[in-house]
């Protein structure tokens, strides 16, 4: 069941974190292998024992995935240990203020917490020759594909067989749909400077991996002004890639997109 949810739950580009009991003394809850899921929005599967403890194993959980420093005030939480990209946390049920606590337990045991993570999403804003091939290249190196565009003739599947979600409507409607976080990687390249300059304005306003947008430096400066005047400050476009793509000396929509992939490789070992 845990592990159907799981799957579930990676279709969805949605994260989770497994929590399992991987060693037990004396009375606990649960004992070793049992097993926890916790998606991003708290949904959970399963249990390893229910109680304050699972409450406060659920908060680390949601705090690690949202990269937040895992900090839990438990007299009974031994110690938190980070072993690469997990956690393994200890209790010790003997130390409970059973005047507080109802639980009478008295064991010990070690949880390991590991994060779920989906592949990195890519978001192209724009349904023209560049996004065609570039949907085809990532989606070889393992993105999952989000493809839009404010016109239904230039977004539906058989123009992108790749794709794993195609939207088709007002960019200024799409953003408050669409999930965006800081494994996602946002691409402009729409049929025009208004469209793009609309994307730019609501992509800077997330936390998103990545901000690409194509065009000249020029556009770019007419664009910032733009926005500056809309409440946005400095450093805020200094994450925002434009020209986008690596300089290759690109000039069909295949070498663009080409660039492009490269860039957005090189954004994600950064």
């Amino acid at each position: 069941m845990i592990y159907e949810k799981i799957s579930e739950t990676l279709k969805k580009n949605i994260s989770g974190v497994l929590l399992t009991v991987i060693e037990t003394q004396g009375s606990t809850p649960r004992k070793a292998g049992a097993k926890m899921f916790v998606t991003e929005d708290g949904e959970i599967t399963g249990t390893i024992g229910g109680g304050d403890f699972e409450a406060t194993l659920i908060k680390l959980a949601l705090d690690f995935i949202n990269r937040k420093k895992p900090k839990v005030e438990n007299a009974y939480m031994c110690s938190l240990q980070h072993s690469g990209n997990v956690l393994i946390e200890e209790f010790d049920f003997s130390l409970i203020d059973k005047s507080k606590i109802d639980m009478h337990c008295g064991g010990k045991m070690k949880v390991l917490i590991e994060p779920i993570i989906p592949s990195p999403k890519v978001i192209i804003f724009g349904g023209g020759h560049i996004s065609i091939v570039l949907a085809k290249i990532l989606k070889l190196l393992g993105f999952h594909i989000t493809v839009t565009d404010d016109r239904k003739q230039y977004a539906y599947k058989k123009r992108f067989p790749e794709a794993d979600e195609i939207v088709a409507g007002d960019y200024n409607k799409q953003f408050s749909k669409l999930k965006i976080n800081d494994n996602t990687y946002l691409i402009l390249v729409t049929r025009a400077h208004s469209q793009d300059e609309i994307c730019l304005y609501h992509s800077l306003k997330t936390n998103a991996k990545y901000i690409g947008m194509i065009g000249s430096k020029n556009k770019f400066e007419i664009m910032k002004a733009n926005l500056l005047k809309k409440g946005f400050k400095r450093k805020d476009f200094e994450r925002i890639h434009c020209p986008i793509g690596i300089d290759i000396g690109a000039q069909t929509p295949e070498e663009i997109a080409v660039s492009i992939a490269g860039e957005i490789i090189k954004e994600k070992y950064s």
